[in-house]
């Protein structure tokens, strides 16, 4: 029996709309804008700015097929579409006129998606909840980001650098302390066993929020600075912290195994640089450095 992720899956596949030649001019549509804001006064998420921003279609949506935010990227794309005010690529077009993914309907009683079964199947539950627990963190983590450096802005500029940004943040009780809760408690509800076995599944549920859970750093960190790479590296590190000290619960092992993950590659480089160099906190320097060493 297929599950409702696979059913939904199929449904966008099927969906898909042969590619036909660039007549845009650009070279390639492959670098053609999918998605164009029409009215730049209409308040969007930051889910549909990061696809915006990247030449994301609706058919690549970054999220978890299924999960709330993916779901609520196609109704949010679909209200500013009917109101005129985004363009869309030709297979995110065919998608909202042609599905009914991000339309909802009242089915005893409760909010149901109408190209998208109720989840049946314990594991799916409890992923999509772990989807808004660590979409969750990642915008307390940028509150509390906020509030930091808001206390050191007359001292960010070029001459503090990313270093300096960083040991800001990560001198933060409030920060070292939501990212420890966080990992304690997620350990202690899942069910994700020791070892390897807890690792892939931490690895599975947080890479397909990635996305989700860097999007409100990065556009808090923008506050405080213009540089780019700047703001992918905080993002990065904390979301690496976030994962090693979920791992950290399951054991060497269980580290280990994350420790060599491609999609943390980025964040543990800094994270290396940032122990090597004396830049952190000692409840954050005692947990990653378990983690990395």
């Amino acid at each position: 029996m297929k599950t409702p992720r696979q059913i939904l899956k199929e449904t966008i596949e099927k969906h898909q709309v042969s590619k036909k030649s660039c007549l845009c001019g650009c070279g390639g549509c492959d670098v053609h804008p999918k998605l164009v804001l029409l009215d730049t006064t209409s308040p969007i998420s930051e889910g549909l700015r990061y696809h915006i921003d990247n030449g994301i279609s609706l058919r690549d949506n970054v999220y978890r097929t299924g999960s709330k935010k993916h779901l609520q990227l196609f109704a949010e794309a679909r209200m500013l579409y009917k109101w005129g005010n985004i363009s869309l690529d030709e297979d995110s077009q065919h998608l909202i006129e042609n599905t009914n993914i991000g339309k909802f309907a009242i089915l005893e009683g409760k909010k149901v998606p109408l190209d998208l079964h109720l989840l049946t199947e314990e594991e799916d539950k409890e992923e999509a909840e772990f989807d808004v627990e660590f979409d969750s963190l990642g915008d307390d983590l940028a509150g509390a980001i906020k509030g930091e450096l808001e206390d050191h802005k007359d001292e960010l500029n070029e001459v503090v650098g990313v270093v300096g940004i960083l040991g800001y943040v990560l001198l933060s009780n409030t920060v070292a302390n939501m990212l420890s809760k966080f990992a304690k408690k997620q350990f202690a509800k899942r069910d994700w066993g020791k070892g390897e076995e807890a690792a892939k599944k931490i690895e599975k549920w947080t890479h397909n929020n990635e996305v989700a859970f860097k999007a409100p750093i990065k556009r808090i960190v923008g506050i405080f600075t213009k540089n780019e790479k700047w703001k992918t590296i905080i993002s990065d590190v904390l979301y690496a912290i976030a994962i090693l000290l979920m791992a950290g619960q399951a054991g060497g092992d269980a580290v280990g195994y994350l420790k060599k993950a491609s999609y943390l590659k980025g964040g543990l480089s800094s994270i290396k640089a940032l122990v090597k160099g004396g830049e952190v906190s000692t409840i954050i320097r005692g947990a990653v450095t378990d983690a990395i060493a």
